[in-house]
């Protein structure tokens, strides 16, 4: 499985989804202000409710989000897309929207723009079928996957991957994190706090940062990268380009929302001398605006194929999953 598709979720979500295709820069959705929904824009370190820097407590901070996340009443957030990879820098904006309450349904829509046509994404899963519509210029294509028919293998456990589906694309916000906490290892950073100029009460925010795991990179990167890269530690520069060797998870919990991952920070490290690295930021996610709903229809979370042929992908699916699940590496 190449790269871009192993760290998909991570972003769009969708974590998820900027490395399966061409990322591109700045578009514009609607935006509604809200007084009580803020995205946290500025971090100052303060001493509130600090917690030992332990990779057990990242782990419970980061399942206590999850569970959150997956509980939580039907919320609509706007996203903010910053990316600067392999030479090329991106904007983007977007909407990710989710029924929340034990449901998987879950949205995201974006527009990027960077190239001579822009890009609009919207990712879509509604409970068994991973819709993918892409529109650029006059070109709209779809494509989708049931992942009734990838259930059983997905049940089988694979090291460092907590859900071998997610990590093409069809997840929420929850599988992101999920995807995360398998593959990354995590410490408490210091907390803080963050305010905006029309919020008057400020989020207290506990910052995780992670690298990859060794076995769950040696088994994702299986085939692209030689195994000797992973042996005692992980030799950064030997990675693909398109992929991130560090992230930093920001989330914030107020009266309005309780361990909400407002802002998601990727970086590689660069050689510098020796066996120095130091750290570039190469992705940046930001939801923000973030609104509970008493309900959000059920049609949001449909298909409409009008016009166009699409495309089953499930079986390539279900055969770049087999590969992890019939021959793990050792």
């Amino acid at each position: 499985m190449k790269a871009e598709v192993t760290i998909t979720v991570l972003l769009l979500a969708i974590a998820a989804a900027l490395w399966t295709w061409n990322p591109a820069a700045v578009g514009k959705l609607d935006q509604t202000d809200k007084a009580d929904s803020v995205m946290p824009s500025q971090f100052v370190s303060t001493a509130y409710h600090r917690r030992s820097d332990s990779s057990s407590t990242a782990n419970q901070v980061l399942g206590e989000a999850i569970s959150q996340l997956r509980n939580s009443p039907p919320l609509i957030a706007q996203v903010k897309l910053q990316i600067d990879l392999l030479d090329r820098k991106f904007l983007g904006t977007g909407q990710y929207s989710q029924i929340g309450t034990g449901s998987p349904k879950c949205r995201w829509d974006l527009t990027v723009d960077g190239v001579s046509t822009s890009l609009h994404l919207s990712q879509i899963f509604d409970g068994r079928f991973f819709y993918r519509l892409e529109t650029q210029g006059d070109q709209r294509t779809l494509s989708y996957v049931d992942l009734f028919e990838v259930r059983r293998l997905t049940q089988q456990n694979v090291p460092g991957v907590a859900n071998l589906s997610a990590w093409f694309g069809t997840g929420s916000l929850a599988v992101m994190l999920e995807q995360f906490q398998s593959a990354f290892d995590f410490q408490v950073a210091t907390p803080s706090q963050s305010t905006e100029s029309n919020v008057t009460q400020p989020i207290q925010t506990t910052i995780l940062r992670g690298e990859w795991n060794r076995e769950a990179i040696r088994q994702l990167l299986r085939g692209q990268v030689a195994p000797e890269a992973f042996e005692s530690k992980i030799t950064w520069n030997r990675l693909p380009g398109q992929l991130p060797h560090s992230v930093e998870l920001y989330l914030g919990t107020d009266d309005y929302l309780t361990s909400f991952p407002y802002q998601l920070i990727c970086y590689q490290y660069v050689p510098t001398s020796g066996d120095e690295y130091a750290r570039k930021q190469i992705f940046k996610l930001q939801l923000h605006r973030v609104e509970k709903k008493d309900s959000i229809a059920d049609e949001q979370f449909e298909v409409s194929a009008s016009g166009l042929e699409p495309v089953d992908l499930t079986k390539d699916h279900i055969a770049r999953i087999k590969m992890y699940v019939e021959t793990p590496l050792k």
